[in-house]
């Protein structure tokens, strides 16, 4: 059995963080997180996201829950259409006005869901795998964002970010650069190699946790490199909210807290 455990103004839970939402409510700057209360449940995989109060829950079967605060489950998006498999091992959620996006690291593809009914409506992605523009790395997407009509995915294993419409027409490949006198650039530190998280903040800016670094990096919607986040420990999740950014560390079992200028808070 695993528990989803809640705290005041801000969500921890022991199967990982998700991609964070921006359009998400702001943690009103809270520097302690209090416990509060905690939900059972049974065959969880990885909590995905959290929108409009309701948690995705990752079943261990590659199904999807989506529940509210108190545990109820509210709908069920299905792992297949027919014979076609949907979903076998879903990464991260992002949910806009009217849909789900859901990105899987085993079907290679994003797949898109009613937000009032969980009915299937589409998929994009590369189900075979490739690195040719538009497609996933096989076994491997896992980061995915939803930001002013851009639908942003994590290509873990391509060393890159996507960008697509909220259809899921392919729009093109984050450029991630530096300028030549920085030491970002000598170092090779801006890069991407194995990007698992992503989000952004409410001016656009992209930050990405760099699983082969283990690192957070920060660009600008352009794709220029700005600066990483003070390396501590073993990252394995961020969330961006209004009053910063906020980094699950493995190694200190903690979810140390950043303002938006990268300093820890």
């Amino acid at each position: 059995m695993r528990n989803i455990f809640f705290a005041t103004s801000i969500l921890l839970f022991s199967s990982g963080v998700w991609a964070a939402d921006p359009e998400a409510s702001a943690t009103n700057g809270f520097s302690k997180a209090d416990f509060r209360s905690e939900i059972a449940t049974p065959k969880l995989r990885k909590l995905l996201g959290v929108a409009n109060g309701n948690l995705y829950i990752s079943k261990q079967e590659g199904g999807v829950e989506v529940v509210d605060k108190d545990g109820k489950t509210l709908m069920t998006l299905s792992a297949k259409s027919g014979d076609t498999d949907l979903l076998k091992r879903p990464e991260a959620v992002s949910v806009t006005n009217d849909t789900i996006y859901v990105v899987d690291s085993k079907t290679n593809q994003v797949v898109m869901y009613d937000l009032a009914t969980g009915k299937y409506l589409g998929r994009f992605g590369s189900k075979s795998g490739g690195s040719l523009a538009g497609e996933f790395a096989l076994d491997e997407p896992q980061g995915l964002i939803v930001y002013e009509g851009v639908v942003y995915v994590a290509d873990t294993g391509n060393g890159r970010i996507q960008m697509y419409g909220i259809n899921g027409v392919f729009l093109s490949t984050l450029t991630v650069s530096a300028t030549p006198a920085s030491v970002a650039e000598k170092e090779k530190t801006f890069k991407l190699h194995e990007p698992t998280d992503i989000a952004l903040d409410t001016e656009g800016r992209i930050y990405v946790r760099d699983a082969d670094d283990r690192s957070v990096k920060i660009y600008a919607p352009s794709g220029l490199y700005q600066r990483s986040l003070p390396k501590a420990g073993k990252p394995v999740g961020l969330r961006v909210a209004e009053d910063g950014v906020y980094v699950a560390d493995e190694a200190s079992v903690s979810i140390q807290k950043y303002d938006l200028d990268g300093n820890l808070a």
